[in-house]
């Protein structure tokens, strides 16, 4: 019996000395370097903070540290590290969600390199180390630093409202950049909730053509649209014009103009099913629809049917129709404004006249007119 119990002992003893070693293996695991996402060019002159984010594979890395030096003479000029909690313990971290092992921080460009008189070539080296402190791992970035002017907007002209179903409205921006018209990428406006800094939608603007402005060169930019922009948006909403140079670099002073979005209901045109047909038997049910802001302000398209003796068909159930071009659907193609559906009915389904109710709501949650056919089933 004694030695029975001492055997029992010395497995467990060993089971636990087994998962115990196995445990420590996994927290030593050498963390990865899989991802880096930085500006590869910094203006100095900027007042605008970057944010640099890395991402390990082995969630297990206790730190993440960076280190700034110059590639003249090697000399480390700057050193911090990122951090992966979500900006509770760092609250301009710039970090999104904790411990999904994505590190950030962010910085002005002059906190690196200051004093700087002309353009400099930096290495930006990243050490990733495990929870035990002894493996790490390290990847570098080559970032130039230099001093860029920022791009500016000097004039905006916008609609104050766009009206459902209007054919023509016109956005336009005059925006220049001391470096030249050459250096602007972008120009492009947000759409925001009043006061609020959420970006609710964004819209890009074309070039158009190089003028004079007070004997300065300058660049219009125009888009010319219509009630469409008004898809799955109603209400008031603050428009933030930007300009981006090409090393992403934006204008500080944002005009805002403030906007009214009308978004009216759309309509069920015609509706098409057979008018009548012997049991068993699989039909197409279609629904053509419209709407003022366009085919992609419709969220969906749906019918509900009435049995012969006045109850709701299926329990009530509403069927979705598509117009995706599915054949599973009876979609003959895709985005052509006509919605389908596939119905089998079967020899067990009352004979007699089924009424279907058509409906239809757009992304504002505007209902249409309800749209009444009906079938006569044999």
């Amino acid at each position: 019996m004694v030695i029975r119990s001492i055997t029992i002992l010395f497995i467990f003893i060993f089971i636990w000395s087994c998962k115990d070693t196995s445990g420590e293996k996994a927290n030593s695991a050498k963390p990865s370097i899989t991802g880096i996402s930085m500006p590869l060019k910094w203006n100095i002159t900027s007042h605008q903070k970057k944010k640099i984010e890395v991402n390990v594979s082995n969630t297990s890395a206790k730190a993440i540290s960076f280190s700034v030096k110059r590639v003249t003479d090697g000399e480390v000029v700057f050193q911090d590290s990122l951090y992966d909690d979500a900006g509770y313990f760092h609250p301009d971290d710039g970090d999104v969600a904790a411990g999904d092992a994505y590190y950030s921080n962010r910085f002005f460009p002059s906190e690196i390199i200051s004093g700087m008189v002309e353009k400099v070539s930096a290495i930006f080296e990243f050490i990733a180390v495990s929870d035990n402190g002894k493996d790490r791992t390290s990847v570098t970035r080559n970032v130039e630093f230099l001093k860029d002017a920022l791009p500016d907007i000097i004039q905006v002209s916008a609609p104050d409202s766009i009206k459902s179903g209007v054919e023509e409205v016109m956005f336009e921006v005059t925006a220049l950049d001391s470096d030249g018209v050459g250096q602007i990428k972008s120009v492009f406006f947000e759409g925001h909730a009043p006061g609020s800094r959420i970006m609710l939608f964004r819209d890009t603007l074309a070039y158009v053509e190089t003028i004079l402005y007070e004997s300065k060169e300058a660049a219009i930019y125009r888009g010319v649209r219509d009630s469409t922009l008004g898809a799955g948006k109603f209400g008031y909403y603050d428009l933030h014009f930007f300009v981006m140079d090409e090393i992403d670099e934006l204008n500080e002073t944002i005009p805002v103009r403030q906007i009214f979005i009308e978004n009216k209901n759309g309509e069920i045109l015609t509706t098409r099913l057979p008018e009548e047909i012997e049991r068993p038997k699989k039909f197409p049910v279609e629904a053509t629809v419209t709407d003022p802001q366009g085919l992609h302000d419709i969220e969906a398209v749906y019918f509900q049917t009435i049995k012969p003796d006045g109850t709701f068909g299926s329990n009530g159930a509403f069927f979705d129709m598509r117009d995706t071009g599915e054949a599973f659907y009876g979609d003959q193609e895709a985005g052509d404004g006509i919605y389908s559906k596939l119905i089998q009915v079967e020899e067990k389904n009352d004979p007699g006249i089924y009424k279907f109710h058509f409906f239809m709501r757009d992304k504002a949650g505007n209902m249409s007119k309800m749209k009444l056919d009906s079938i006569l089933i044999k």
